[in-house]
């Protein structure tokens, strides 16, 4: 499951958004699901600059969210930053 889906559970499950993923990775064979889980184990910079298999087009994006909500804010007014090289990547609005 994409880092971000897992993270914000509650806010995508309740947009739909953990639903649609699930239904496209549900679809995929055993052997799709490892060349994806090889395909997403780089880093995003490593993404951006690999062309993407066809096969993985639909279900991509959900790898690439940022979740740009309250949720990210921390007690104390922090942001909470990712260790991922996360630049340049489709930022989910609220």
């Amino acid at each position: 499951m994409p880092r971000e889906l897992i993270m914000f559970r509650h806010h995508f499950e309740e947009n739909g958004t953990t639903a649609a993923w699930k239904k496209l990775y549900q679809a995929m064979s055993d052997e799709q699901k490892k060349e994806l889980m090889e395909f997403t184990s780089h880093t995003v910079a490593e993404l951006r600059q690999t062309p993407c298999p066809e096969q993985f087009r639909e279900i991509l994006p959900y790898y690439l969210i940022k979740y740009n909500g309250k949720k990210d804010q921390l007690g104390d007014g922090a942001v909470q930053l990712s260790l991922m090289d996360d630049s340049d990547i489709v930022v989910e609005d609220q």
